[in-house]
């Protein structure tokens, strides 16, 4: 859990100092290296579909039990644009695994998938929650 805070942290911190200062030029340099290599970190997406375009990612979830309607993220596959509605994400794919049988105990028939991912992906739709609030992206258990 620590080192997923870690992440998130250095994520964060990249995103406001990877501009350095003059003065502090070297430093800057320094903190960004270790920075982008903490985002660079494997992540494990649990999918459970993949769409063309993120109008039939958002028709899929008409469709789907509301526990499994997630957010939508974006990737490019052989120079093609595809849309993945993810569940969850996990930082080793033994876990992702793991998340996976516990789907099946429940939802039998439907195929889920892992998807590996150098650092997070890009989150492109958050539906609506049961509870009636906006999703978050999916951060790394």
């Amino acid at each position: 859990m620590k080192s997923i805070i870690k992440i998130f942290v250095a994520i964060a911190l990249l995103a406001t100092y990877c501009i350095p200062a003059k003065a502090n030029e070297t430093a800057g340099r320094q903190f960004c290296t270790i920075a982008c290599a903490a985002a660079a970190q494997k992540v494990y997406y649990v999918v459970v579909g993949c769409y063309d375009s993120l109008e039939e990612a958002k028709k899929a979830m008409e469709y789907l039990p509301d526990f499994l309607v997630s957010p939508v993220y974006e990737t490019t596959v052989k120079g093609k644009t595809e849309y993945r509605i993810c569940l969850s994400c996990h930082t080793t794919k033994a876990k992702a695994i793991e998340e996976i049988k516990k789907l099946k105990e429940v939802f039998s028939d439907r195929p889920f998938g892992i998807w590996k991912s150098k650092g997070l992906a890009r989150c492109v739709y958050c539906p609506i929650a049961m509870n009636g609030d906006p999703m978050q992206p999916l951060e790394p258990k």
